[in-house]
C-alpha cells in the first residue's frame, strides 16, 4: 500500500523487496542470500532502517560498543550479497529538547549512543534536517548535511542539498514529489558576496507562510 501510495507501479513495486526480520542482521543476510539463490534476485542497493532498532532486536544495546561494533562489521557483508548493492544505513539523533545538541551551529549530526557507528562508516554520513515540515496539501523543505566525509570532498556541516515535497494532486492521499536542489554559491565569479543562497531561503519561507 505504501509503494502504491507514493506512486510506484506495478513493476517498479515488484523491484522492492521488503524484510522485517526479527532476529540479527547475519540471519537477515542469509535469508537474502537464500531468496536470491531460488529467485535469481540481484539488489542495487539496500537499506537498514534503523542502526538502533536492529541491534535491539538482535537483543545488543546501540549505546554498547560492544554491541555496535561487530553490528556495524557484519552490516559490511551487505555489498557482498548478489549485485555488489551500496548500503544506507539510517540512525536518529535525539532531539534537540532532550540533550540540546541542536544549537546556533546547526543540527545534531550524528546519533547519540556509540561512537563506534560513526568510526565505521565508509564514505560519507548526512544529517536531515527539517526545515518546512510538510504535511497533507502544504509543501516541505530539508536540508541534507554532510556529516562526514571520509575521502574529504567536503567539510562538515556543508549543506549538500536541499530536499523539496511537493504535495501530489489527483494521487492518493500521501503521496509527495521529491526533488533535490543543490546549494547556490555565495559568491559570483568576480569573487563579489552574492547571497543568493539566503535570498531564496527567505523566498521560500514566504511562499510557504
Amino acid at each position: 500500500l505504501r509503494l502504491v501510495q507514493i506512486g510506484c507501479s506495478p513493476d517498479e513495486s515488484a523491484r522492492i523487496d521488503y524484510m522485517n526480520p526479527h532476529g540479527d542482521l547475519f540471519a537477515a543476510i542469509g535469508s537474502l542470500e537464500r531468496r536470491a539463490a531460488r529467485l535469481g534476485r540481484e539488489w542495487g542497493l539496500v537499506i537498514v532502517d534503523s542502526i538502533g532498532e536492529a541491534i535491539s532486536r538482535a537483543g545488543g544495546n546501540p549505546n554498547d560498543d560492544r554491541d555496535v561494533a561487530p553490528f556495524m562489521t557484519t552490516a559490511r557483508l551487505l555489498t557482498k550479497l548478489p549485485g555488489n548493492p551500496g548500503v544506507i544505513l539510517l540512525d536518529h539523533v535525539t532531539k534537540a529538547a532532550e540533550d540540546g545538541q541542536q544549537n546556533d551551529a546547526g543540527p545534531a549530526m550524528h546519533a547519540a549512543g556509540s561512537f563506534r557507528r560513526r568510526a565505521a562508516y565508509d564514505g560519507a554520513s548526512y544529517a536531515v534536517e527539517v526545515k518546512v515540515s510538510p504535511a497533507k496539501g502544504k509543501p516541505g523543505r530539508l536540508a541534507i548535511y554532510v556529516a562526514k566525509d571520509r575521502h574529504g570532498n567536503r567539510p562538515q556541516r556543508a549543506i549538500a542539498a536541499y530536499a523539496e515535497l511537493e504535495p501530489c494532486d489527483g494521487l492518493i492521499d500521501g503521496c509527495l514529489t521529491i526533488r533535490l536542489v543543490a546549494p547556490k554559491p555565495t559568491t559570483d565569479s568576480d569573487g563579489k558576496f552574492r547571497p543568493t543562497g539566503l535570498m531564496e531561503r527567505v523566498s521560500r519561507w514566504l511562499e510557504v507562510n
